[in-house]
């Protein structure tokens, strides 16, 4: 770690209390990634979102039902979507902001902050 983190990395995580800013750490390697893939096939009337975490059951219900007013706006009326978290790389927990403030197990372990299930939508 090179340059300590800028105190606004630590505030924007807002009540957590950030133990160990992982997200700076560029040894051996990057901690974390810089670029993050998201993927959305389709096959039919079958969606696979593939996404490198892992979503809490109410962050999932709440991206696929985004998800899922965006594809009927195309013409598609009955989409089924399923997430396949883990794909590509790993970025650990997306929680809906009520769980994010709540830091339970997996709120505790989300590193993009409070908004990381917004900038998955």
């Amino acid at each position: 770690m090179d340059n300590p983190p800028d105190p606004i990395e630590y505030e924007c995580h807002e009540d957590k209390v950030v133990l160990l800013p992982t997200g700076w750490i560029d040894r051996p390697y990057n901690w974390h990634p810089d670029i993050i893939e998201l993927g959305l096939y389709r096959i039919g009337s079958l969606f696979l979102l593939a996404v490198p975490g892992e979503f809490t059951t109410m962050a999932g219900r709440q991206i696929r039902e985004r998800i899922r007013k965006r594809i009927r706006s195309h013409g598609i009326d009955e989409p089924l979507i399923e997430i396949a978290g883990l794909s590509n790389i790993y970025t650990h927990y997306i929680t809906t902001l009520p769980e994010y403030r709540a830091q339970r197990y997996e709120s505790a372990s989300v590193i993009f902050g409070p908004n990381t299930l917004e900038g998955h939508s």
